[in-house]
């Protein structure tokens, strides 16, 4: 469901450097010395030949079996920097999005009010049009004026539950506030709750925004990346003139991760960053949800969906039972839970009431929750769940190469560079100067031309990562 990791394979490492390899050379190099020697000096002149003749000799082979060792350990060297930066690159790539896909915000607190009921009680009806047989409106002993006045009734008596806890944990400090609501008129809610929360002397430095009601899982991921302060998100439907949808609202207190107390971090309940799910290829995205339940972890599962189309919903329960997921069948039809035909269809509101509907079964079953929202063939998925994510873990060691060509290189502009003293300034190749000059070349290339050969693979070489991690359809970390 959009949590597996990005589709890009390892490349298959390079064997080592072969030492027949470089026998071979040095034999070929004798040979082709002896044919010369043989071929092109007269035998009786041989034992003429002066000491420096042999030197020079010796020096020109040396020459040339370092110039060919040098050439074929590039060679291995490049083909093993390819390996490296590709495979390190993958590495790196799987372990921030398994990082990225691993945010999660702590739900300390909640409030759920439903028109319908506590959600346990909905959810073991027999019969799913028991539904209409519930009254559609919050404290229905109570007189109701649809309208913005429901608002401001359900915010006021939302904030008065969850201000208390808020104080708890959190007695001064910035707070955002978050709402959401089926209802596209937020200047007026906007000013009936200034109104309801200066009225209830709130103490923190709130920071208001209001989401539009087409809003669905996908905003979920702004909220968790773009705010470090505690998040108190209020959603609610409320009764309109010649409306029969069931009036809910819920309120949640979500924490960063950082600043709970151990034990209450280890228990919390976690709200996961929303994931995109294709619909059109529906069972393979179940199939890499299923892939992601690790056997050590699993426990009963509840699998929420709300808008959904028809065609899928036959086929969900096919999918999962082939799957072996580990469902939860005493809640729910075996573990699957239909929102719309239990609750009602609130559209993208739907995301929200989910979430408050799984926390308030959370609070009796230890259950991992998979919650769907599906909205104009787009869906997106989010986990609600006890269970801390694991950190990434992958097995390959990936070690660096040896630059065993680069040094090798290094040496040999050093061999040149010392040549060429040697026959156009000798006087200062022996001489303090020159000793201090090799030795400066000597430093700087034998650690210089190591990193300018990486550094110049690896632009050469990131373009085609990049492409080839770009074919995947998943939404990446910005």
């Amino acid at each position: 469901m959009g949590w597996s990791l990005p589709p890009v394979d390892k490349k298959v490492s390079v064997q080592g450097g072969s030492p027949w390899v470089y026998l071979l050379i040095i034999v070929v190099v004798i040979i082709i010395a002896a044919l010369f020697v043989i071929i092109g000096v007269p035998l009786q002149n041989i034992p003429s030949y002066s000491a420096e003749y042999w030197l020079a000799l010796s020096l020109r082979l040396s020459g040339i079996m370092l110039f060919a060792s040098m050439i074929y350990s590039l060679w291995w060297e490049i083909r093993v920097t390819l390996v490296w930066n590709w495979n390190q690159w993958q590495r790196n790539m799987c372990e921030m999005w398994y990082q990225y896909r691993s945010q999660y915000r702590v739900l300390v607190d909640h409030e759920f009010i439903g028109a319908c009921g506590p959600p346990a009680n909905v959810l073991t009806r027999q019969d799913p049009d028991d539904l209409a047989e519930a009254s559609h409106n919050l404290w229905s002993d109570q007189p109701v004026t649809p309208g913005i006045n429901r608002f401001g009734k359900i915010s006021g008596y939302l904030l008065m539950q969850m201000v208390p806890k808020i104080q708890q944990r959190y007695p001064a400090g910035p707070l955002k506030i978050v709402i959401q609501t089926s209802v596209s008129d937020q200047e007026n809610e906007r000013a009936l709750f200034l109104q309801v929360s200066q009225s209830l002397l709130l103490p923190w430095q709130i920071s208001l925004q209001f989401q539009s009601p087409e809003s669905a899982f996908s905003d979920w991921n702004q909220l968790l990346s773009g705010c470090q302060d505690p998040i108190l998100l209020l959603a609610m439907h409320y009764r309109q003139p010649q409306e029969k949808q069931p009036e809910f609202g819920c309120a949640f207190l979500l924490h960063p991760p950082t600043g709970l107390v151990s034990v209450e971090a280890k228990n919390a309940l976690r709200l996961f960053r929303a994931m995109p799910i294709e619909l059109t290829d529906f069972a393979g995205e179940l199939q890499e949800f299923r892939g992601e339940t690790r056997p050590a972890q699993q426990r009963n599962t509840l699998f929420w969906f709300s808008g959904l189309p028809k065609i899928h919903q036959l086929s969900i329960q096919r999918i999962l039972n082939e799957l072996q997921l580990p469902l939860d069948i005493e809640i729910g039809n075996g573990g699957i839970i239909d929102y719309d035909s239990h609750f009602a269809n609130y559209g993208a509101l739907a995301g929200w009431a989910m979430v408050a509907t799984a926390a308030q079964i959370a609070i009796t079953r230890t259950v991992d929750q998979w919650l769907m929202l599906a909205m104009d063939q787009q869906a997106w998925g989010v986990m609600l769940t006890r269970q801390k994510p694991l950190p990434y873990q992958d097995s390959d060691i990936l070690l660096p190469p040896v630059p065993v060509g680069s040094l090798m290189l290094a040496m040999f502009i050093n061999t040149l560079l010392g040549y060429w003293l040697y026959y156009t300034f000798p006087e200062r190749l022996f001489s303090w100067t020159g000793l201090f000059c090799l030795m400066i070349s000597l430093a700087v290339t034998l650690s210089g031309i190591p990193f300018l050969l990486r550094k110049m693979i690896s632009r050469i070489q990131y373009p085609s990562f990049i492409k080839a991690a770009q074919q995947s359809t998943k939404e990446y970390p910005r």
